[in-house]
């Protein structure tokens, strides 16, 4: 009983939204501005798609299986949630804050050494810059000898000896 409540609800639903649809296609030049094509054709499609929630037989059409569950790729992290119908289904992808994903089920974060690329720091007549690595995170680079073997502030000194034989 349940189940065809809910299935009664949705196809309610998805009348009402193509309905919507189809009244704006209706008005002059609405179809263009909603980027529809052919716009009965994509009226049904829109209000026939599911990406989680009740499928046609008002059955959950789950595109996950775990509440809870967490998906992190390509520096994009989303979570297994339960929708508006009770079924389980992704939520919208987020942004990792560092950009990247740490594992296959958490963004990742950086400790970062130094504060911006490319400054740099000399101490004992070795220079080093604040390089990022492949995730983006700031470290400090290898130090590397001065030419002249000597630091002046941040940089190495560029001396000239003003005496001549």
């Amino acid at each position: 009983m349940r189940t065809e409540k809910r299935a009664m609800k949705t196809m309610a639903t998805r009348s009402g939204i193509a309905l919507s649809i189809a009244v704006l296609w209706a008005l002059p030049g609405c179809a263009q501005i909603l980027g529809f094509e052919d716009p009965i054709l994509e009226v049904l499609d829109a209000s026939m798609a599911t990406d989680g929630g009740l499928d046609a037989g008002g059955e959950c059409d789950e595109t996950c299986t775990s509440q809870g569950a967490k998906s992190c790729s390509n520096g994009k992290f989303r979570s297994c949630e339960p929708d508006g119908q009770g079924c389980l289904s992704w939520s919208v992808e987020q942004a990792c804050q560092s950009g990247f994903c740490a594992s296959a089920s958490q963004c990742g974060s950086c400790h970062n050494d130094c504060t911006s690329k490319g400054a740099t720091e000399c101490s004992e007549g070795k220079i080093k810059s604040c390089v990022a690595d492949a995730d983006g995170c700031l470290s400090w680079s290898t130090p590397q000898p001065c030419g002249s073997g000597s630091c002046q502030g941040a940089v190495c000194a560029n001396c000239s000896n003003a005496c001549a034989a």
